[in-house]
């Protein structure tokens, strides 16, 4: 009987503990760049980094950065670089792959040539 309530004592003890640690992650705000050419790229790449997990997303076109807001606990970082490069956009971190970029429109068709400034 001790060993039955000591062991209901454990896993609830580690139940409620799993719980405040998941309801306890904070959201993080992050930037990365991602190369773009016109004004329809701003809405394309937020599109792609509107994912379950992500709070909030903001493209600057001035600074080719993207801000995201999102829940680490969710979705990871590079799932969102993916999710952007999977659109056709090269991020910081992840090119987009030849046939992504292709199928973007003629206008949104950026110089591959660039990259993030150090």
């Amino acid at each position: 009987m001790k060993k039955s309530s000591f062991l209901w004592m454990v896993i609830t003890a580690a139940i409620l503990s799993m719980s405040f640690t998941i309801a306890t992650t904070k959201p993080v705000e992050t930037s990365f760049w991602v190369n773009r050419d016109c004004e329809m790229c701003k809405a394309k790449i937020e599109q792609a980094a509107d994912l379950k997990g992500v709070k909030s997303m903001a493209y600057d076109m001035d600074s080719y950065m993207l801000t995201v807001v999102y829940n680490p606990s969710k979705i990871s970082i590079e799932q969102i670089h993916q999710s952007v490069a999977d659109a056709g956009y090269d991020t910081s971190l992840i090119k987009a792959s030849e046939s992504a970029y292709n199928a973007l429109p003629g206008c949104c068709q950026y110089d591959r040539n660039i990259s993030p400034k150090k």
